[in-house]
């Protein structure tokens, strides 16, 4: 049975007892992908706190992450891409890897989005992370191509998932 998940929607800056909590679950990610060739610290949020950008814009969300404890664990972003149609960002901390967290998590989020007129969820991953790839299926997306990005200098695949919100 899947651990018991909640949601928080950000509306306003986080308490600072939150994002210090964050933080820590961040930096242990940090430390965990840090062997990983797809991870690359540099490309990413260097701390919790910055999670507060997502939240300035109408067209940007920013749900917590909690588990059963009510302890902050991760977070899951997104931006409006084209009318009814959202991209979706994700991280967990890797204690709590494999546990359910996420695709529960995510399942509340879509569903919260569904209530809220959305059509479509997008998803990108680099196709060297299999845990996130594993997750999207697991949550019922489907893959809808692949493209190359370049970042810093480097060019990397992306796996792109889909789910409609019917």
């Amino acid at each position: 049975m899947p651990p018991k998940v909640y949601v928080m929607l950000e509306k306003k800056e986080q308490p600072k007892a939150l994002v210090i909590q964050l933080t820590q679950a961040w930096n242990r990610l940090i430390k965990a992908k840090a062997g990983n060739p797809w991870w690359k610290k540099t490309s990413c949020r260097q701390k919790a706190s910055d999670n507060l950008v997502y939240i300035k814009g109408k067209s940007c969300f920013l749900f917590t992450v909690f588990d059963e404890n009510k302890n902050p664990i991760g977070d899951i972003q997104g931006r409006v891409v084209a009318g009814k149609c959202v991209e979706i960002g994700y991280w967990l901390d890797p204690t709590k890897f494999g546990k359910g967290y996420m695709a529960g998590a995510l399942k509340k989020v879509l569903r919260h989005l569904k209530q809220k007129g959305f059509k479509k969820a997008l998803f990108a991953t680099p196709v060297e992370n299999t845990k996130s790839i594993a997750l999207l299926l697991r949550i019922g997306a489907r893959q809808a191509g692949t493209e190359t990005r370049k970042r810093m200098g480097k060019r990397r695949v992306y796996k792109k998932y889909e789910v409609l919100l019917k």
